[in-house]
C-alpha cells in the first residue's frame, strides 16, 4: 500500500511537471522566457558571466523540447494515416518514430542556426530588447505560489 501511494505521488509529480512545462511553452514567447532567465541570473553579470547567452540557450532548449513533442505528435498522426496502429507495439512505434524525429529536429536546428547567423547573433557584446518587459503583481504572486509548492514538495520528500 505504501508503494502504491509512493507511485501515485511520483506520477502526480510527473504530471504536474509536464503540465507546467506545457503551460510555459504555450503561453510564453521565446524572448520572454529568455528575459526571465536573464533576470533570474542577473547577479552573475557582476562576475562577468555571459548571462544573456545562457538565458537564450536555456530558452531555446525549452522551446526546442516542445517543438520535438509537436513533431512526434505529427509523425504519430501521419503513421496512423498510413495504417500503422498506434497501440499494438509501442516499442516498434517508438523506434520507427525516432529517425524522422531526429532528422526533422536536426533540420530545424540548422535552420535556427542559419537564422541566428543572419541576425548577427553574438556579434555585439550587449543584447538589445525591443519590448519593455515589466513584472506585474500577478507575476510575483505566481512565482511565490510556485516557490511555496516546490518547498512543500521538497520538504515532504516527494522528489526522489
Amino acid at each position: 500500500s505504501f508503494s502504491v501511494l509512493l507511485s501515485g505521488l511520483v506520477l502526480l509529480k510527473f504530471i504536474i511537471f509536464i503540465l507546467s512545462f506545457v503551460i510555459l511553452t504555450a503561453t510564453t514567447s521565446l524572448s520572454e522566457i529568455a528575459w526571465g532567465f536573464e533576470s533570474l541570473f542577473e547577479k552573475l553579470k557582476k562576475v562577468g558571466f555571459p548571462v544573456s547567452r545562457l538565458a537564450l540557450k536555456l530558452a531555446m532548449l525549452i522551446k526546442f523540447v516542445s517543438t520535438v513533442f509537436n513533431q512526434a505528435k505529427q509523425i504519430r498522426k501521419s503513421m496512423a494515416y498510413r495504417g500503422m496502429p498506434p497501440g499494438e507495439n509501442k516499442i516498434k512505434v517508438a523506434i520507427t518514430m525516432f529517425v524522422p524525429i531526429f532528422s526533422l529536429s536536426y533540420k530545424l536546428s540548422n535552420r535556427t542556426i542559419a537564422a541566428m547567423k543572419l541576425r548577427f547573433y553574438g556579434k555585439s557584446k550587449r543584447r538589445t530588447n525591443y519590448h519593455d518587459n515589466k513584472v506585474t503583481k500577478f507575476d510575483k504572486i505566481l512565482v511565490f505560489i510556485n516557490i511555496v509548492f516546490i518547498y512543500i514538495v521538497v520538504s515532504l520528500g516527494w522528489i526522489l
